[in-house]
């Protein structure tokens, strides 16, 4: 058995794996579409996990006896979380990164955790704290620098000043990004819904097996646009590392992670993820931030760190959470809150698996 300071640091060192994945699928995607259509890729990284997850989901529920097909009462759980899971992130993702850079993308990642916190204040799903608030406030003023909001305002006070226009698909990059963000928020509720229901590794394939079916009748519009023969050797190995690692690997890299780190440790990592693609964007993509990006990109990532703060403080002397576990990889699914306590216990950080 492993010495627990060994197992701390093999756990850090897993997480970290799984963030350098997700940094190298946003710069190899990105590559990638140049010569392969945004939504034919979206759907074959969709099909691709299906088969992968679905397989390993069978499998998993005969050899332990239990039912592969959800419940009658679990497919509206289902449905819905294949919406928020598997078509509207990968679109929007995908469509955002066609229009903008994989560096600035990058930086609206950590918009996504207090998205969702937001999201839960507003339901009255989390407690109500000032850290929490400046957190939101935090986030807004960083995500409105790095959109160049700021600018606008100070142009419409001061008309002499005459700047050049956004092009329309920088606008367009931008809303996708957005709208990323919010799905984003979204997501970690119907995500904690679905794993309440059903195992994590047969959730994610149900996910994304509906997932790529919508996915699929969106693609039948831009089929045309498919010409296997004039796609780069490079976009297709783009689309088998995001089958492949960004959908299965990272996933079980980070299951295995949040059994052993806490959730405050985990989620750190998170923060750093948008400079590991911004790193291998520089390097690979010859990408470069503008001051702007970077000052609004930092500040998001302080909200981020605030509300990890934030949830840290009100954890304090709460009783430990009881999980579910996987037998894909013997991680944790959902927490599940104790009977006795009032406080809703968050769901898991893995809502970009597919």
């Amino acid at each position: 058995k492993m010495k627990d300071s060994v197992q701390q640091a093999v756990a850090h060192a897993v997480v970290l794996a799984s963030q350098l994945i997700w940094s190298g699928y946003s710069v190899l995607a990105k590559n990638a579409l140049v010569t392969f259509d945004s939504i034919i890729f979206a759907f074959f990284r969709l099909a691709g996990a299906m088969c992968i997850l679905m397989a390993t989901s069978f499998f998993l529920n005969k050899k332990n006896g239990t039912q592969w097909l959800p419940r009658k009462g679990d497919w509206a759980t289902v449905w819905i979380y294949a919406f928020t899971g598997g078509f509207f992130n990968q679109l929007s993702y995908v469509l955002a990164l066609r229009f903008l850079p994989a560096s600035v993308v990058s930086m609206f990642g950590p918009l996504n955790p207090v998205c969702a916190m937001g999201f839960a204040l507003i339901l009255k799903k989390e407690k109500f704290s000032y850290l929490r608030l400046a957190a939101v406030i935090l986030a807004l003023f960083g995500a409105g620098i790095m959109l160049s909001i700021d600018q606008v305002i100070l142009n419409s006070l001061d008309p002499t000043v005459v700047t050049e226009p956004m092009a329309w698909s920088t606008i367009f990059g931008y809303v996708c990004a957005l709208c990323n963000v919010l799905n984003g928020g979204l997501l970690r509720s119907t995500q904690k819904a679905a794993m309440e229901r059903l195992p994590l590794t047969m959730a994610n394939a149900w996910m994304s097996l509906l997932g790529g079916l919508m996915m699929f009748g969106v693609s039948l519009f831009f089929w045309g646009n498919f010409t296997p023969l004039t796609i780069a050797p490079m976009a297709w190995v783009a689309l088998a590392y995001a089958i492949v690692l960004a959908s299965v690997v990272a996933y079980m890299l980070g299951s295995y992670s949040s059994r052993i780190l806490t959730p405050t440790a985990y989620s750190l990592w998170g923060a750093l993820a948008p400079f590991l693609t911004c790193t291998l964007a520089v390097i690979f993509l010859g990408e470069s931030l503008t001051v702007r990006h970077w000052i609004g990109g930092f500040i998001v990532v302080l909200s981020l760190l605030l509300v990890i703060y934030a949830r840290h403080v009100e954890k304090k002397g709460r009783a430990p959470e009881t999980r579910v576990i996987d037998p894909l990889v013997g991680a944790n699914a959902a927490p599940t809150p104790p009977p006795q306590s009032p406080v809703p216990v968050e769901g898991t950080e893995l809502a970009d698996l597919v």
